[in-house]
């Protein structure tokens, strides 16, 4: 039996269903390479950020839909959200069957966009500069507290890079 301090975020994208009061929400494997996933739990289980952490979180839909294509799943997504002020939730997957109740549960609260990869590079920097410019237009009930990189490993000019964009490099 494992206690909620036990599980990590890889446990709960591989389960099948993870409790949530008196809903289920059934968790897939995130398409992302093994070592991005361990970053991500090593980083949530360093503390650094506390809240409750939901991979997955889609982007861009209302551009889409201003385009006249009603794609529920997004263009983008942002690796993980760390919603400030929650902490007896655990660590899972956007689940679009449950987005109302999510949503509502998030509603008005402060926010981390997350990125995660093995090395700090251009891409990911792109990457997180997409999720801080899009999201907003998705999520206007949610504030953007900040933005950060979970990485492995960080060349110092990329760092002083983040740093004058205003996005937190955590090294793990």
């Amino acid at each position: 039996m494992k206690f909620h301090s036990d599980i990590t975020f890889t446990d709960m994208i591989r389960s099948e269903e993870v409790e949530r009061e008196k809903f289920v929400f059934p968790v897939v494997f995130m398409e992302k390479r093994s070592r991005e996933v361990e970053l991500i739990n090593l980083f949530i289980n360093k503390g650094v950020i506390k809240g409750w952490f939901i991979g997955e979180v889609p982007i861009g839909r209302k551009r889409l839909k201003q385009r006249g294509i009603n794609y529920r799943m997004g263009k983008f997504y942002v690796d993980l959200i760390c919603v400030e002020g929650i902490y007896e939730k655990k660590p899972m997957r956007f689940d679009f069957r449950y987005e109302d109740f999510i949503l509502k549960e998030i509603k008005h609260r402060w926010v981390w966009l997350l990125e995660a990869k093995q090395e700090l590079n251009a891409e990911v920097i792109g990457q997180i500069l997409i999720d801080k410019y899009i999201f907003p237009e998705d999520y206007p009930q949610l504030h953007v507290k900040g933005s950060g990189i979970i990485c492995g490993k960080a060349d110092e000019i990329l760092k002083d890079v983040c740093k004058r964009l205003g996005i937190k490099v955590f090294e793990v």
